[in-house]
């Protein structure tokens, strides 16, 4: 089949030995990308000019950790992108900009939209339209700053591309080695009987499992065991997150395969690799 994958238990990606920058071993940590696996001495980073922005230390500081952390090649979209569609977006961020500081604020955004609304309808853009622009921009600001920069907008916008231009099985291609044990270890964790196939009560125990343990904290943590989900909120997300899990079911033999797994979580883990 077409995209297939194989399922594969218990067969574990290794990180690279040597540092993706110098290839020496330096008695120092190396720092693996939670994508591609190569890893990274910080002191290397540094002297390629990272890691002096906060927010950068403070993915970085992940590496090692259960969250991880994506290096700088992994974490745009930019190579995912044809020619055509990079030079898109970046006169797209050209006509946003309007003053050319680098940095687009929420108003700059909304009459741009409008402006591309007026070309196509040839009237003004619905309230609720500008709403939608505005929730947008805020998607878009990750660093919560007010402004969106070049980066920002990238991701953003190279997502739309891809999510659009890029059928399921080529999504799938796209997936590191890495990416696609991490799925396989959820698919796994489902698939209780292990035979390849995960049915709606398989997803309805598992997610039951989650939301069950799950627990909400007060802002001051005050509570320090958390507060346990009332029965009737774990049923409703238990059934709503069921249904959606089932859709991948597109032969709708009433159970998800592996491959059908695949290709509808592929945009999503894709979409997941920036360090917010």
């Amino acid at each position: 089949m077409e995209g297939s994958v194989t399922l594969c238990y218990n067969n574990q990606v290794p990180n690279e030995e040597l540092c993706s920058i110098c290839h020496m071993y330096t008695g120092a940590d190396v720092h693996p990308c939670r994508v591609c696996c190569k890893v990274y001495h910080e002191l290397c980073l540094k002297k390629k000019g990272k890691l002096y922005d906060s927010k950068e230390q403070e993915a970085f500081r992940k590496a090692n950790t259960e969250k991880g952390w994506s290096c700088y090649d992994c974490e745009s979209f930019t190579t995912l992108l044809t020619d055509d569609e990079m030079q898109e977006l970046i006169e797209n961020f050209d006509k946003l900009d309007v003053n050319q500081d680098t940095q687009i604020n929420d108003d700059e955004y909304v009459r741009y939209k409008e402006a591309e609304y007026y070309k196509i309808h040839f009237e003004e853009m619905p309230k609720y339209l500008k709403e939608e622009a505005r929730n947008e921009f805020k998607q878009m600001d990750t660093d919560q700053t007010g402004t969106i920069d070049w980066w920002e907008f990238l991701n953003h916008e190279a997502l739309k591309q891809i999510a659009a231009n890029r059928s399921k099985f080529q999504l799938v291609k796209m997936l590191s080695p890495r990416e696609i044990q991490k799925a396989r270890d959820i698919f796994h964790a489902f698939d209780k009987d292990e035979d390849g196939y995960i049915n709606s009560h398989e997803v309805a125990v598992g997610f039951n499992r989650w939301f069950g343990n799950l627990r909400l904290f007060d802002v001051d943590r005050s509570n320090s065991f958390g507060k346990a989900l009332d029965p009737k909120e774990v049923s409703g997300h238990v059934d709503r997150h069921t249904r959606i899990f089932m859709d991948a079911d597109t032969d709708k033999n009433r159970l998800v395969s592996w491959d059908e797994y695949l290709r509808e979580q592929a945009l999503y883990i894709i979409a997941a690799r920036p360090n917010l």
